[in-house]
């Protein structure tokens, strides 16, 4: 007899890291037979216990959703985006399925990562992208084969990238998803030199981390037939956060403005202040 799975939790909420270890490696495995999984639910109740705002979530899995409805991903995404978490998926297999769309959906609006991993081993070869979103990484730019600024060769396809990086940035990562090896990337940076330290390469993925990236302008060069799509993100101890408010303006101009909730078109004015 198989059982199956029809729930999730309970959620587990930590704030000792060692004591927070010790729950992951106490957890086990029972049932199965249920692939997919309820990720989504597991995802939803964690939001719900109400994480630190900032802080990203990592999504373990060995198969895709059962529960990918778009009600589902609709609410992840807004809860996720009003708390500013990025979400991480690492997973194994498709379990049947014929796509990750849903997973790398979520990543890609939440500014989180998607991997397709060949085996639970190459787990411990993104150990540097997992602390680059626990210091704040930002997504700085986005693009895929509609967004080249290069032009298609007859023979193959060639897309090279262009991203922009500043005084400020301590670290850059970038992340190009294709579908296969047989796929060549490239960065070159502004001085035109290739980057062959810090890569990280698996099937799917190419993966760059640069500590103290030069200024300048650094190209990224996609090239094979097939799709692909990269991400470039950032982390510097210089940047600013804002917060914003509305309010009105008195017509009298010694009165005080007035904070409000809902603004009305050309009744109110915006204003934000640096923290």
């Amino acid at each position: 007899m198989v059982s199956f799975c029809l729930e999730t939790g309970p959620v587990t909420k930590e704030t000792n890291g060692t004591k927070f270890l010790q729950d992951i490696e106490n957890l086990y495995a029972s049932g199965g037979g249920d692939c997919p999984e309820l990720a989504f639910a597991g995802i939803l109740e964690a939001i719900m216990a109400e994480p630190e705002r900032g802080s990203p979530m990592y999504v373990f899995t060995d198969a895709t959703a059962k529960d990918a409805t778009e009600d589902n991903i609709t609410v992840a995404t807004v809860l996720a985006k009003d708390v500013r978490i990025p979400i991480n998926f690492f997973t194994t297999s498709l379990c049947g399925r014929p796509t990750y769309k849903p997973f790398e959906d979520l990543a890609r609006k939440t500014c989180g990562y998607m991997f397709k991993l060949p085996s639970s081993r190459d787990l411990s070869k993104l150990s540097a992208i997992t602390s680059a979103t626990l210091q704040g990484a930002t997504c700085q730019a986005t693009g895929g084969n509609n967004d080249a600024i290069g032009k298609k060769k007859r023979s193959t396809s060639r897309y090279t990238y262009r991203i922009s990086v500043d005084d400020s940035t301590d670290e850059i990562f970038i992340t190009v998803k294709r579908q296969g090896r047989s796929q060549g990337v490239t960065l070159k940076d502004p001085r035109d030199t290739t980057v062959t330290s810090g890569v990280t390469e698996l099937d799917t993925d190419v993966i760059y981390k640069i500590s103290k990236p030069q200024p300048g302008t650094w190209k990224l060069t996609v090239s094979g037939n097939g799709k692909h799509s990269y991400q470039v993100k950032g982390v510097s101890k210089s940047n600013l956060a804002f917060e914003y408010f509305f309010v009105i303006i008195p017509a009298q101009k010694r009165n005080m403005p007035i904070p409000i909730t809902d603004p009305l078109l050309g009744k109110g004015h915006f204003s934000r202040t640096p923290s």
